[in-house]
């Protein structure tokens, strides 16, 4: 019997950061979908997803336990995936998003030319006192874009 998902499955959820029109930063819930079925090794296919932009820069990053930052928005467009531990996002708007292992990110609140720093973006802290948290981050070559139905 063949184990493959089923339609519902085939997706990825991730968190959007982005700004908007008024420079208030924002997170929403979006998904990836779209995967298709390739075949890389016998006899099970997987599912791929291969619409991403192009990684330009890849790091691991370690949050401290009790690490917090001030406002500030991200340096270019990154995606960053959370291995071990837990960290969260405030925006502008108020909304705080908590990661754990596994949850996706992507960063698209750039820097606003005329703003400054402490003045846009996101907070980004580990609530744990006693656990550091660990993340891959993937900078990528151009920010993904806003569905119209945000604005």
């Amino acid at each position: 019997m063949n184990n493959m998902k089923t339609n519902h499955e085939t997706q990825q959820k991730y968190y959007h950061l982005w700004t908007d029109k008024s420079h208030i930063s924002r997170t929403t819930e979006h998904y990836l979908t779209g995967f298709t079925l390739i075949q890389y090794s016998n006899p099970n296919p997987e599912y791929h997803y291969k619409d991403l932009p192009e990684v330009i820069n890849s790091e691991f990053a370690i949050l401290p336990p009790s690490w917090e930052s001030d406002f500030h928005p991200t340096p270019s467009p990154q995606w960053v995936i959370t291995l071990s531990g837990r960290w969260r996002t405030t925006t502008k708007d108020g909304i705080c998003v908590t990661y754990q292992p596994g949850d996706v990110h992507f960063g698209g609140d750039l820097p606003l030319e005329g703003v400054p720093l402490n003045q846009q973006g996101h907070k980004a802290l580990n609530p744990s006192s006693k656990e550091s948290t660990k993340v891959l981050i993937l900078s990528v070559n151009t920010p993904l874009s806003i569905p119209e139905s945000q604005f």
